[in-house]
C-alpha cells in the first residue's frame, strides 16, 4: 500500500495453489519464498499479475484491446476491488462491466472527468482551450468518463465509497453524489478536514477494519 492500498486474494487455486487467501500491500517490497513447486509463480504471475493485466486491458477501447494479449480470469473463489483516486474511477468502470468483481471499495474518486477539469482549471477562457487540446491529443472525449453514470450498474453488488472532506483534488461532494447514484447495498464514509487519499493515514486502524469487514461480509458472508 501507500498506507491505504492492498491487494486482496481469496481462495486462489491456479495450478498447485489450494484455496490460498492473503492481503498483499501495494507499493512496498513483498518477497515470496518457498521450495520449488510451492506455488510462488502461480500466485504472483498466474493469479495476481494475470488479473491485474486483464483489468488494465479492459480500460482500453475495443480497438486497442484487439492488439493486446488476452488473459483468462484466475481460478479464485471471489474477487474484490479497491481503488484510490483515478484508480477508484477505473475500478468503478471496470466493476460495472465485469460481474466477476463482486465488491468494490472506491477511495476518493471523482464523479465526472469534466467536473475534475473544471476544478483544476477554473478559468473560463483557459478551460475550453485546454479541453480542446487534451481531447485532440488523447483521442478521448472528457464526457465519456462519467463514473456517476456507471456506478448504478454495479448493484446488487456492494460498493463502499470513502472521501475526506479536506479533499482539494476532487470536488467535495464526489463520494456523496456517487453514493446517491449507486444501488444497494452501498456504504459511505466521510470525515472532516482529511486531505485527498489520506483517510487511511488519519484513521489507520479504523480504515483497515472497515475495509476488511466490508470484504469479509460481502465476499465471505462473515
Amino acid at each position: 500500500m501507500t498506507d491505504r492500498q492492498f491487494i486482496e486474494v481469496r481462495g486462489a487455486r491456479e495450478n498447485n495453489l489450494k484455496d490460498i487467501s492473503l492481503n498483499i500491500p501495494k507499493q512496498k517490497v513483498t518477497v515470496f519464498t518457498g521450495i520449488s513447486g510451492s506455488g510462488k509463480s502461480s500466485l504472483v504471475f498466474d493469479t495476481i499479475a494475470a488479473e491485474a493485466q486483464r483489468q488494465l486491458n479492459e480500460t482500453f477501447t475495443a480497438f486497442v484491446q484487439g492488439f493486446l494479449p488476452h488473459y483468462g480470469q484466475p481460478e479464485v473463489d471471489h474477487i474484490g476491488g479497491w481503488g484510490g483516486s483515478m484508480g477508484a474511477v477505473t475500478m468503478i468502470r471496470a466493476t460495472a462491466r465485469h460481474p466477476e468483481i463482486e465488491a468494490l471499495v472506491a477511495d476518493s474518486p471523482f464523479v465526472t472527468l469534466e467536473d475534475e477539469l473544471d476544478l483544476r482549471i477554473p478559468y473560463p477562457l483557459l478551460n475550453p482551450l485546454i479541453r480542446f487540446f487534451a481531447e485532440r491529443e488523447t483521442g478521448l472525449r472528457l464526457d465519456m468518463v462519467r463514473p456517476v453514470d456507471e456506478i448504478g450498474l454495479i448493484s446488487p453488488r456492494p460498493v463502499f465509497l470513502i472521501q475526506g472532506m479536506g479533499d482539494k483534488m476532487v470536488p467535495l461532494d464526489s463520494a456523496e453524489r456517487l453514493y446517491n447514484a449507486a444501488g444497494e447495498p452501498r456504504e459511505l464514509w466521510t470525515e472532516a478536514d482529511v486531505p485527498h487519499m489520506n483517510m487511511y493515514a488519519y484513521y489507520r486502524t479504523r480504515y483497515t477494519k472497515r475495509v476488511i469487514k466490508f470484504f469479509d461480509t460481502y465476499l465471505l458472508g462473515r
